[in-house]
């Protein structure tokens, strides 16, 4: 089994011949509990932002780097083309609204909420390294100093609504110790 890919939205994404752009968000389905595509800004004013296959993702964390090169990854739908576009280009599709396949865009600082209130904002995802299967969901949590990231198992996800993703676990147990990290 491949290692695990930290997928985090604002992350930098590049190609086999450069930068193309930065990660905007994650198209998962909540059905499959898997991560179909990443939301890719483009650096290009003549480029829409595109959606990324998961299978060009060759790697990453600090920096995602697609298995191909930019005259491809412009070849990506656009997306606008599969309604994914941000809610201000949506003509007031409402944010987390599925997308045609019932996919959803997670985008960075998603509302995360556990099952006793707001618990903090989505960072990013961990995906299986060879399959599209998510693992879990990073999840920011804390106020200000105490601050920090935690990781959720994917089962804990109970729903993804237009208020955000909703959590089995309750607040106290998203915390550096609870052993969901």
């Amino acid at each position: 089994m491949a290692d695990p890919l930290e997928l985090i939205a604002g992350t930098e994404v590049g190609c086999t011949d450069g930068g193309v752009g930065h990660v905007r968000g994650l198209i998962f389905d909540p059905l499959g509990r898997t991560v179909t595509h990443l939301s890719v800004c483009t650096r290009s004013p003549n480029q829409p932002g595109r959606l990324v296959p998961l299978e060009k993702v060759q790697s990453g964390g600090a920096a995602v780097e697609l298995s191909c090169d930019r005259d491809r990854s412009y070849t990506f739908p656009a997306n606008e083309e599969l309604a994914m576009a941000p809610q201000s280009q949506r003509g007031g599709r409402p944010a987390g609204a599925p997308g045609p396949h019932g996919e959803k865009e997670l985008e960075e600082d998603e509302n995360v909420y556990a099952s006793d209130g707001r618990a903090g904002h989505l960072v990013g995802a961990v995906v299986e390294g060879d399959s599209p299967a998510a693992r879990g969901l990073l999840v920011r949590v804390g106020h200000f100093s105490g601050r920090h990231q935690v990781s959720v198992p994917i089962d804990a996800v109970t729903a993804i609504d237009k208020r955000g993703i909703h959590l089995s676990v309750a607040k106290d147990e998203l915390s550096a110790d609870s052993g969901l990290t």
